[in-house]
């Protein structure tokens, strides 16, 4: 007896999002966004240019899914350690730690030097309305989170009142550019340090107006 039965169509492979996204983040971070094309991203990957178009649409959607990505695994940890009840040089010593992290990861692939958000920041002409929109949004939550610790510290009488927030907020922002930037250069972890405290060292001081903050 003949089956009637039609073959069952074939469904559009299912497509791994958050590998997917690893991948790009990788290769932006490693490569920077304007290197890798979206046929990078698929032939890394191992998936289709329409699968992954059914996923994010376009490139700006996927940079932009990428960026947010980034933002969950690598700076969500430093806003935890801002949003911490724990005195300022409690904080220092556990953002020094944060910017020589690199311990904690396996490869270079797993967490390049530098920083994605701080890359497409200073590239954010070549980019589409999702991605600007991510960065922007990134920008605004970091300034949001450095601005409530250095109030937090304010109030615990360990940053002097003197101190303008708006201004300390754009130096703290400065400083952790410039770590990164450092790291991403190749300097070691021990200048990084350095660098780190001695910029910290402005917020304290002491009735002889030496800076409290151990920079040895």
């Amino acid at each position: 007896m003949i089956s009637t039965n039609k073959a069952a169509r074939g469904r559009p492979q299912t497509l791994d999002r958050e590998k997917l996204l690893g991948i790009a983040v990788s290769s932006y971070w490693t490569d920077g966004t304007e290197s890798v094309s979206i046929n990078d991203i698929c032939r890394r990957a191992g998936i289709s240019k329409p699968g992954l178009y059914r996923e994010f649409q376009n490139e700006d959607g996927l940079k932009s899914a990428a960026l947010e990505a980034y933002r969950e695994k690598h700076l969500v940890p430093m806003y935890t350690i801002l949003g911490k009840n724990q005195s300022f040089l409690e904080t220092l010593e556990e953002i020094v730690e944060f910017f020589n992290r690199k311990h904690r990861y396996q490869s270079r692939q797993e967490c390049p030097e530098g920083c994605l958000h701080a890359d497409m920041n200073h590239s954010r002409t070549v980019f589409g309305p999702s991605t600007l929109e991510t960065i922007d949004s990134l920008n605004v939550k970091i300034e949001m989170e450095l601005k409530s610790w250095v109030d937090h510290r304010k109030a615990a009488g360990e940053i002097r009142e003197t101190m303008e927030t708006a201004s300390a907020v754009t130096y703290l922002f400065a400083q952790f550019s410039g770590a990164l930037n450092l790291r991403k250069k190749g300097v070691g972890s021990e200048e990084v340090e350095k660098f780190l405290r001695l910029g910290f060292s402005v917020f304290l001081k002491s009735e002889g107006g030496e800076c409290e903050i151990n920079n040895e």
